[in-house]
């Protein structure tokens, strides 16, 4: 099952940067829009996503959010901004060059 989880939330995390590509939005201007501080919260994290893509069930944003809240491995309930841009923000840009 937890194979499976990570699966579906890997998926999710490439549809999202696709539809900040598509729509012309960068990541950190979303990531601004939502967060105060330097780093993402659980709770922002939910707003953030739900934003971008609203059908999402709640234990697959909880799943995003434990996949990116890893720094050296381990867990602090919080995704930092550098992180958050690195896997939102380059990656469908890069793909086109």
């Amino acid at each position: 099952m937890k194979q499976f989880t990570a699966i579906n939330t890997t998926q999710i995390l490439r549809k999202l940067r696709a539809i900040l590509y598509e729509s012309s939005l960068s990541a950190e201007y979303i990531y601004n829009k939502h967060v105060k501080g330097n780093s993402l919260n659980k709770a922002e994290f939910r707003s953030l996503i739900g934003f971008l893509k609203e059908d999402l069930a709640e234990f697959e944003v909880d799943a995003m959010f434990e996949q990116l809240d890893t720094k050296d491995g381990s867990k602090d309930g919080a995704i930092p901004k550098q992180k958050f841009l690195d896997w939102f923000g380059y990656d469908q840009q890069a793909q086109l060059f």
